[in-house]
């Protein structure tokens, strides 16, 4: 019960000392707001080769922009693209079964990439399928001042 008491009253006195510099001066502790977005989107994809195209809006002036895709893929082939605002591509990669119809394969391919101070407008993710079986995942955040 004394070590609960002193704990308490040394917390205590903490946290009313005030921050002091390097110069001996009292100084003030800021912290900058900070927000952020955090955005899961999941896509299934059944014997498909229909191209898609997703619109990831970014706010001009955020600070940044990270964006991570992850493909599984059963049967078919599968390519993403990344293009900025500009249509200026950022990232792509295809992933693809190579085994006949009798056997079962899982093909698995990521792409993150991290931006800051990123362009603003609409990024486009384009999914290309080829009869593609599986499932998309994009993890989108965002975060401003």
């Amino acid at each position: 019960m004394k070590n609960q008491a002193a704990f308490s009253l040394i917390a205590a006195l903490l946290l009313h000392v005030p921050l002091v510099a390097q110069n001996g001066k009292p100084t003030q502790f800021s912290m900058q707001q900070e927000a952020a977005m955090d955005l899961h989107r999941t896509i299934e994809l059944d014997n498909d080769s229909k191209p898609a195209e997703i619109t990831l809006s970014i706010k001009p002036g955020e600070r940044s922009f990270d964006l991570s895709i992850f493909t599984m893929v059963s049967e078919g082939k599968l390519a993403i693209e990344v293009y900025d605002p500009n249509k200026t591509k950022q990232g792509s990669f295809t992933v693809g079964t190579q085994l006949d119809a009798g056997k079962k394969e899982l093909v698995r391919g990521n792409l993150e990439k991290s931006w800051i101070e990123p362009i603003g407008g609409d990024w486009k993710v384009k999914i290309i399928p080829s009869y593609a079986t599986g499932r998309i995942e994009i993890h989108t955040l965002t975060a401003v001042y």
